[in-house]
């Protein structure tokens, strides 16, 4: 019999006819000694096209790994599965998941698509003595705004050891405020006694009393 006579069970092609040990093609003659011939199915080949990651030969039934998150990367990204569509709007196969008995044609290529889920990093701040700085937490590559400077009794702020980037880098990252301390300086009005040398010192530091 022809193959179109049957229908293939999913993932499967028709193979020809076998009586145990021989197999026959559709049309050929088979021994006058055969009496039952069995119908033979072979698993279609096909392909898994990961785009960005590279192209995976597939037979039906036959399980393979898609590739794991550290496998394909993108800064500021975190990939979260492997998605039938280009804009990720099907449900996407989890990364290193084991696949296998996908609905396809032979010599067919499925294409998957990375999905991606933005990463969020905080920016923290170091006020060294100061008043406290509220850290910033944001998507990767949205716009910072500068907090307000820091105050410390005492000092004069001079910035801080590291600029403040103008987007969310793709780290997580403190920064340290700078200080310059001041000085101060205490005078005597003796009311018409001797005088008494001024004292000027850094803002607190041990002062010794004049005589």
């Amino acid at each position: 019999p022809a193959k179109e006579c049957l229908t293939a069970p999913v993932g499967y092609a028709f193979g020809g006819w076998r009586d145990g040990e021989n197999t026959y093609a559709p049309g050929e003659s088979v021994p006058q000694s055969v009496s039952v011939l069995t119908a033979v199915w072979k698993p279609i080949e096909y392909k898994v096209n990961c785009v960005g990651y590279g192209v995976f030969d597939c037979t039906y039934g036959v399980p393979f790994t898609l590739p794991d998150a550290d496998s394909v990367t993108r800064e500021g990204y975190t990939l979260v599965g492997w998605n039938p569509t280009e804009d990720c709007s099907g449900v996407s196969y989890a990364p290193g998941r084991s696949v296998q008995n996908l609905t396809v044609n032979a010599g067919e290529t499925i294409t998957l698509y990375p999905h991606w889920l933005i990463n969020q990093y905080t920016i923290a701040f170091d006020s060294n003595g100061g008043t406290a700085v509220a850290p910033i937490t944001q998507d990767y590559g949205t716009a910072i705004i500068a907090p307000s400077n820091p105050t410390r009794a005492g000092y004069i702020f001079v910035g801080w050891d590291k600029e403040i980037p103008a987007i969310m880098p793709a780290e997580n990252m403190t920064i340290t405020a700078q200080w310059t301390v001041n000085q101060y300086t205490i005078t005597f009005d003796t009311a018409g006694g001797s005088e008494i040398a001024p004292i000027t010192q850094d803002y607190g530091t041990p002062i010794t009393a004049p005589a």
